[in-house]
């Protein structure tokens, strides 16, 4: 496979040992996909040791961390980030943090993660922007916070106009909220990206 043409020619290469721990696990092969995160956790904690500021090497981390189910640590990697204002992985460190502080119940402690995370993002990106809308309209929504969680969702399909999930996502909140009108507008919009769409068609 490509993956293990890269390990052979690049067998320290962690992101290659992530990517084949990932298509492992997608194949089910879950005791080969942790030998091969565990090789790559090795492999940036190495580096790790000989340059404790290395950024990327604390993203990684924390991304290894998370696919083995070791969150705490994984938070831990992120906050290193964000500890050294690491810029290429601030946001995306910031945003982490902020839906881990949503999942957690901590509406005030969100707001101010995401609002950081926001202000740390390159403003032309406007796919991740648009995707960080998206996730910020879920964690309102589960924290209970219906009409900004509709307004995030609303961010992001003026974002992303030609996205048609991104109508359905905010034709759901509205309906949800009970906001009749606005939901079959964003549903249309929807339709007008996908005729086909029997399950909006349905709604």
């Amino acid at each position: 496979s490509l993956i293990d043409g890269d390990l052979r020619e690049r067998p320290e290469d962690a992101g290659a040992w992530i990517d084949r721990g990932a298509a492992l696990s997608g194949l089910g092969r879950q005791d080969e996909a942790r030998l091969a995160q565990e090789k790559a956790l090795e492999i940036v904690n190495q580096s790790l040791d000989k340059d404790p500021a290395d950024g990327e090497a604390w993203w990684l981390k924390g991304e290894i961390l998370t696919a083995m189910g070791r969150g705490d640590e994984s938070i831990q990697a992120r906050e290193k980030i964000i500890e050294l204002n690491y810029t290429p992985r601030l946001s995306d460190a910031l945003l982490a943090e902020s839906y881990d502080l949503a999942g957690e119940g901590k509406y005030e402690e969100f707001q101010e993660a995401f609002e950081s995370a926001m202000m740390a993002m390159p403003p032309g990106d406007t796919s991740k922007l648009a995707q960080a809308w998206s996730n910020a309209g879920f964690a309102l929504d589960n924290l209970g916070h219906g009409d900004e969680a509709l307004e995030a969702f609303a961010r992001a399909a003026e974002l992303r106009p030609e996205d048609k999930y991104a109508w359905r996502t905010k034709a759901d909140m509205a309906s949800k909220l009970g906001m009749y009108s606005d939901s079959i507008e964003a549903y249309d919009r929807a339709l007008e990206l996908d005729p086909g769409w029997a399950e909006v068609w349905y709604k």
